[in-house]
């Protein structure tokens, strides 16, 4: 009698990789998530977003030599950064999540396994995360990506406000099965991610990993914008995220991220601008019926100017 072949493995966590024409960094990805050691199994999901360069070809290669332990996901049309990060989180079959760019690399050999074990054994924290350095493309800058005020363990609640983190660096608990479909309209997704995770607890810093390499580049999606831009699309983001817990009746949470809208947005530019970015990305980003109080505040101006001597 013939034995039936065993299942396969499920893996403990899964490395979610976005790539968009990596092709002259993805490889120095894929070995540092190769060099990983740990007493659990991995699964790589490398989800391509139409890239038009030898990305493909070089994940490919990797398929070939990896097998089941890497999926591929492709297109045939560019999704933009959320639809291809959700298709990729739905592929993910680990009970944890580990996240790093094509463009992006870790450090050292445990880091994995290090956040998996702080995971394991404190249930009230849903991500962990640790440093990263700044490399171009003369090398390592030595700039750490996070101020040192943000090298400590974030709240539940800060993590809800949206507290900055290192991307390449986390590990989180595979709890969100589907992105909300308003974070369509969000440029700056990480940022979103967090306040999401931050509904199931709060992030652990580990400040013992070796940091790992966030890597600055013509082709960067985020980090070759003007800051003016990078403002204004976390402002968007941020409208986003209120449009979200407006949504689920929780009207402070969402309130607090409208006032952070509209304080980043107010930084860099002029009044008039300032609104015009409000106008442009209110009914996007927050759908046809805007906020309670934003939509009152036009009326309580008048109200204010026709009371005043």
């Amino acid at each position: 009698m013939q034995t039936p072949p065993s299942p396969p493995t499920v893996p403990l966590l899964s490395i979610l990789c976005l790539s968009f024409n990596h092709a002259d960094f993805i490889a120095t990805a894929m070995e540092s998530f190769l060099a990983q050691e740990t007493d659990f199994d991995v699964e790589i999901v490398v989800s391509d977003d139409c890239s038009t360069d030898e990305t493909l070809a070089v994940v490919g290669r990797y398929r070939a030599r990896l097998g089941d332990r890497l999926q591929l996901l492709v297109s045939s049309v560019n999704l933009g950064v959320t639809r291809n990060f959700r298709r990729a989180l739905q592929a993910c079959r680990g009970r944890y999540v580990a996240l790093c760019e094509g463009d992006d690399f870790w450090r050292g050999r445990s880091k994995l396994q290090q956040q998996v074990d702080f995971l394991e054994a404190h249930p009230d924290f849903v991500l962990t995360f640790h440093d990263a350095t700044v490399v171009d493309k003369t090398g390592e800058l030595g700039a750490a990506h996070l101020p040192p005020r943000l090298q400590c363990d974030a709240s539940a609640d800060e993590l809800v406000g949206t507290r900055s983190i290192a991307t390449l660096t986390v590990c989180f608990r595979n709890v969100l099965r589907d992105l909300p479909p308003e974070l369509d309209h969000a440029p700056v997704l990480d940022m979103c991610l967090w306040s999401l995770l931050g509904q199931h607890g709060g992030g652990k810093y580990l400040g013992g990993i070796e940091p790992a390499g966030y890597r600055v580049h013509q082709g960067g999606i985020y980090s070759m914008q003007s800051e003016t831009t990078r403002l204004i699309m976390t402002a968007q983001s941020l409208l986003c995220l209120a449009r979200i817990y407006e949504r689920q009746g929780r009207t402070a949470t969402s309130n607090q991220l409208l006032y952070k809208a509209l304080n980043t947005a107010s930084v860099p530019v002029s009044l008039p601008l300032r609104w015009r970015l409000i106008a442009a990305n209110m009914v996007r980003a927050l759908g046809r019926r805007p906020l309670r109080w934003v939509r009152s505040l036009p009326e309580r101006r008048r109200h204010q100017r026709d009371r005043a001597p």
